[in-house]
């Protein structure tokens, strides 16, 4: 049988209804995962975007084969990155302010609590991450805990610190059935990690490590859950040997009338904890970005990550075309059209031809001018979309009056007051 120790966590093999609660753990995650799937892999496309991988490994390697680099244009980083700088000028602390004379000096406490409990988290760090995520994904995910210290104070109180983490949008599945902004009437909530040998030992014991298989994606065949999704080096094979990785899930699920706290990786339930009474079903606070009518979430981006691949496709036909040329053969003017074709595309070449009166080669420079103008348009138009002018980007000219700038300014303000909005909600 299971035996329960201080913190309620259940650590033996499942019983029957831990296998019940197992079930319900694996249901939660892949509902979710069907009911998300579009949005998490358009979230991991934006993703890729903003961190510069924007070419397939077939374009790549053609434009490597001509000696070419892979110059990119990156406006979903350039905006992602405007639309964070505003947002720290305009949502910059949390204020507690009393409701009533009375509640002054508790309003005042709290404030230095919070305070308190920025610093120690390096919130300044985490909330730049929280953010970011929130424009490419359109979905917030923080983790708030509050943390038992041993200590107390002179009055026998104990002492307790809360940590605050962001957790990656990508590995979080939530409930579709949820449309509080609050996440309040969720059933559950699940987020997965890989983790070392060492920590599955370390926190719940060798005998679970035994249970488990290493690098297996047991979530169905969810893409976003493989070790390489993450580990482009793939598994940890060192020089002396492979060091193991566990893939594991903690799912907060509301379960015949209780909440639990369920740690899993696959058949096994490595940790179950009642968190029933906590004053916050859930410690995972949750924010769409977007306000949809259907089970979805998406940020801000969207609508110009498909402008973004046609100025990839622009950029990579200017650098196929420059230093281009294009010939033209007639018949029996080559004695070998392979060999021509190898030699041609070569630099400082000698090429043999029979008749030179029958080729003609014709520069392909100028094409070039006509895709740098699909890229100048597809600008104008992310500003559009996007409601950002030069003034916002602090790129107006010198010749513009202080009062135009300020109202254009204040234009994209107003622009941005949806995305703002949430991530002070947040």
């Amino acid at each position: 049988m299971a035996t329960i120790t201080a913190a309620g966590q259940i650590t033996s093999k499942n019983n029957e209804a831990d296998s019940e609660l197992l079930k319900e753990c694996r249901d939660a995650y892949k509902i979710s995962e069907n009911n998300y799937k579009n949005s998490i892999q358009e979230g991991k496309e934006t993703i890729d975007l903003y961190h510069n991988r924007q070419y397939t490994a077939e374009q790549l390697t053609k434009l490597a084969s001509n000696g070419q680099p892979a110059e990119t244009f990156n406006i979903i980083k350039m905006f992602a990155n405007a639309m964070i700088g505003y947002m720290d000028t305009v949502v910059t602390q949390a204020n507690i302010e009393p409701r009533y004379m009375s509640s002054a000096a508790t309003a005042l406490l709290l404030n230095d609590i919070v305070e308190f409990t920025f610093d120690t988290n390096d919130f300044d760090a985490v909330n730049k991450r929280i953010k970011l995520d929130g424009i490419l994904t359109g979905l917030m995910v923080c983790y708030e805990e509050v943390i038992p210290t041993g200590e107390s104070d002179q009055y026998g109180r104990p002492i307790n610190e809360i940590k605050i983490s962001h957790i990656p949008s990508w590995q979080c599945r939530i409930d579709p059935m949820s449309s509080l902004d609050n996440y309040e009437d969720a059933k559950y909530f699940n987020t997965f990690k890989w983790i070392r040998e060492e920590e599955i030992e370390r926190l719940f014991g060798k005998a679970k490590v035994e249970e488990l298989s290493e690098y297996d994606n047991f979530l169905d065949g969810d893409p976003e859950a493989d070790y390489e999704r993450e580990h482009i080096g793939g598994r940890e094979n060192g020089r002396y040997r492979q060091h193991d990785n566990y893939l594991t899930v903690k799912t907060i699920i509301k379960h015949k009338g209780k909440v639990w706290s369920v740690i899993w990786s696959d058949e096994v339930i490595l940790e179950k904890v009642d968190i029933s009474n906590n004053d916050v079903w859930c410690p995972y606070r949750v924010t769409k970005m977007s306000m949809s009518d259907k089970a979805e979430y998406y940020g801000p981006l969207r609508d110009i990550t498909e402008t973004q691949k046609a100025i990839n496709q622009a950029l990579l036909q200017i650098q196929l075309l420059v230093n281009t040329s294009k010939a033209y053969v007639e018949d029996n003017a080559v004695d070998n059209m392979e060999e021509f074709r190898e030699l041609f595309n070569r630099v400082n070449a000698i090429i043999p031809v029979i008749d030179l009166q029958g080729i003609r080669v014709e520069d392909m420079s100028r094409d070039i001018a006509s895709q740098y103008s699909i890229i100048d348009q597809a600008l104008i138009r992310v500003k559009s979309v996007l409601g950002i002018n030069d003034s916002f980007l602090g790129q107006s000219f010198a010749s513009d009056s202080g009062r135009k700038v300020a109202m254009q300014t204040q234009s994209s303000a107003s622009q941005l007051t949806m995305v703002t909005s949430r991530v002070q909600y947040m």
